[in-house]
């Protein structure tokens, strides 16, 4: 019967087994430790073992992260490089057909304006936020 990995991690379908050690061997490893390291300093190792541990997954975990939002950014780019080649693309056929469509009716055509994204700028009003809420009250009163 072949030995089962203990798995401590399941990533996108992959196991990760860790060591592949059952819990008599990993007595054993224990029971060495203890002889070869001591009691005294074995607490001491164990913990500097742990926190190296955590160093390492947080690390890892840094790596991954980072590699993930680059990938995320240059697929970004490239969605929108293709959808301004569709969109020019698209422009392109729409002023084809104006022309076709006009040389059909015989009529002279004029060239469809330049796209000019509008300059949003918030609207300024002259009547401050209490003073706005004050009025909204008093209307309010009036038609209690």
């Amino acid at each position: 019967m072949p030995k089962k990995a203990i798995v401590f991690l399941v990533e996108n379908g992959i196991q990760i087994a860790m060591l592949n050690l059952g819990l008599w061997e990993m007595l054993m490893v224990a029971g060495v430790a203890l002889v070869f390291v001591g009691p005294e300093r074995l607490p001491e190792m164990l913990r500097f073992l742990g926190r190296t541990y955590g160093k390492i997954r947080a690390m890892t975990y840094d790596i991954r992260r980072e590699f993930t939002l680059e990938v995320d950014k240059a697929v970004a780019e490239e969605r929108t490089r293709v959808m301004q080649e569709r969109r020019a693309e698209m422009r392109r056929r729409i002023e084809e057909e104006r022309q076709r469509k006009a040389q059909e009716n015989n009529e002279t055509l004029s060239p469809e304006p330049e796209y000019e994204a509008f300059g949003m700028e918030p609207q300024q009003s002259s009547v401050s936020p209490s003073e706005a809420v004050q009025t909204d009250t008093e209307s309010d009163d009036k038609t209690s």
